[in-house]
């Protein structure tokens, strides 16, 4: 059995992310260790790597047998006596809802030039002793170009094992520019025991396509995949994370040539959602899932804090406007009509603008009325925001710091949120007051037409940049959980 997943965008370097939907499958947990090996494949031009608890030197000398009888104690071990020859390096046994016992042997050699008996020599064995005969099967030999033995770490990756290096030696620059190593479609082969990572044609791309769940939808479906110069390495049918009557394609495409990529894959998509519209067609492109996000469900050791049914709705709103790749950031401020404060604020949201960043501010001008309106809507963009940015300018009642912003920068503390706190000079004794900001790294801007100089390293926009670039650095690393300790 396949178990299949997503593109997945792994981490330069040699670390290997084991995804946590594929280890299950196959016994990777942590502190086993494993082998890491490339393999030849015989259409394409670029080795496979796979990772397994089997030594892939020994598959053509490795058997599996697996015998299904009446439930009875003693059953495991009389299955185990026909392969007392072998060493059984996994077993798996478990009673049937029909009466039956299943045990199954996965048997490697002894060392690496004992005899292995034949699936034949094996099958007489049970024969002989009047029990029931057993499936047994050989795997194929795999065509090994470099192998090495690796411990899975605590959440879920294997270090350093210098796959990418031993890959880099074996292909030629023209291959390399026709191929992508930082992506990988990975699969779970429970029957053989191994996953496989295979490296895909530059621009390949994740499809998904919602769809109705009747006969003959899936037809029309790939009809149109097929129609297009691509080649599916995977493709997935299933009925979760949908609506109840709808079922779910996930498919992984890669071009066959490089030229009108980006047209070809843009010509699918109109054509899908152009089919009928009772097939309840809705497609979406993208270009994997970044290998930290399939470690596991949720990252170990830490408390999820859950978006509040009444405003799950809205963040999906928020989260739609954001353009991808932009970091979303929650600027908070005092709203006054003053000159020196309104200049600041505008310079911010040009400074957060020019870094890349999508802007997520709720203003009393907005079409919110009412206290808990209000509250409602300022809630909803603090939960979407990646970070906050907290500015304090000088203000006319001597208060810079308000009601509103305490509130707002908690928030972004408690949700361990990146937070900027952006101070115009002279204003140290408002920050002194405020509890919350105490010891907080809190960079100071000129109080004068300096603060808004682009090239000025201490300036609104030099300030911001680096803020951007911190964070951009930061959510590209992995998390430390990932690390092992």
């Amino acid at each position: 059995m396949q178990v299949l997943g997503d593109l997945i965008k792994l981490p330069l370097g040699n670390d290997l992310p084991l995804p946590w939907w594929h280890r299950a499958s196959l016994g990777l947990q942590t502190r086993t260790w494993c082998y890491i090996a490339l393999v030849t494949s015989q259409k394409r031009l670029l080795p496979h790597v796979i990772v397994s608890v089997l030594n892939p030197y020994h598959y053509a000398r490795t058997l599996r047998v697996r015998s299904t009888q009446p439930d009875e104690p003693g059953i495991v071990s009389k299955v185990i006596s026909g392969v007392s020859d072998m060493n059984i390096a996994l077993a798996e046994s478990a009673t049937l809802e029909t009466g039956e016992h299943e045990v199954t042997l996965i048997c490697e050699p002894k060392d690496r030039t004992a005899a292995v008996p034949s699936t034949d020599i094996v099958k007489a064995r049970y024969r002989d002793a009047n029990m029931p005969v057993p499936e047994v099967i050989a795997y194929r030999e795999y065509p090994v170009e470099w192998m090495t033995r690796a411990e899975v770490v605590d959440g879920g990756w294997i270090r350093g094992a210098l796959w990418r290096d031993q890959l880099l030696k074996r292909i030629s620059r023209e291959t390399l520019t026709s191929f992508d190593l930082t992506r990988s479609v990975v699969s779970a082969d429970t029957t053989n025991r191994v996953l496989r990572f295979v490296f895909p044609q530059r621009g390949a791309r994740t499809i998904r396509v919602k769809h109705l769940d009747n006969p003959g939808v899936l037809k029309e479906i790939t009809d149109v995949l097929f129609k297009h110069d691509f080649n599916l390495l995977s493709m997935l049918v299933r009925r979760g994370g949908v609506s109840p009557g709808q079922a779910s394609l996930v498919a992984v495409c890669e071009p066959r040539t490089q030229e009108g990529v980006d047209d070809a894959y843009d010509q699918m998509k109109r054509e899908l959602e152009s089919l009928s519209g009772d097939l309840e067609i809705a497609v979406k492109l993208d270009e994997g899932t970044d290998s930290k996000y399939t470690i596991a469900p949720r990252e170990a050791r830490t408390v999820v804090a859950r978006t509040p049914p009444e405003l799950v709705q809205r963040v999906h709103e928020i989260k739609t406007t954001i353009p991808k790749g932009h970091l979303a950031v929650f600027f908070s401020h005092r709203f006054v009509d003053e000159a020196d404060a309104l200049a600041c604020t505008q310079h911010l949201r040009l400074a957060l603008n020019e870094s890349g960043c999508h802007l997520l501010e709720v203003s009393g001008k907005d079409d919110v009325r009412g206290p808990r309106v209000i509250f409602t809507e300022v809630s909803a963009h603090l939960w979407a925001a990646d970070a906050g940015v907290i500015l304090l300018t000088s203000t006319k009642d001597g208060d810079p710091v308000g009601r509103n912003i305490p509130h707002e920068y908690g928030f972004l503390q408690g949700q361990a949120k990146p937070i900027l706190l952006l101070v115009q000079q002279g204003q140290d004794e408002a920050v002194t007051r405020w509890t919350n900001a105490g010891g907080v790294f809190a960079p100071r801007f000129p109080s004068t037409g300096q603060a808004f100089m682009k090239d000025n390293p201490h300036s609104i926009y030099g300030l911001v940049r680096e803020f951007v670039d911190r964070v951009t650095e930061q959510r590209g690393r992995a998390s430390p959980y990932e690390v092992p300790t």
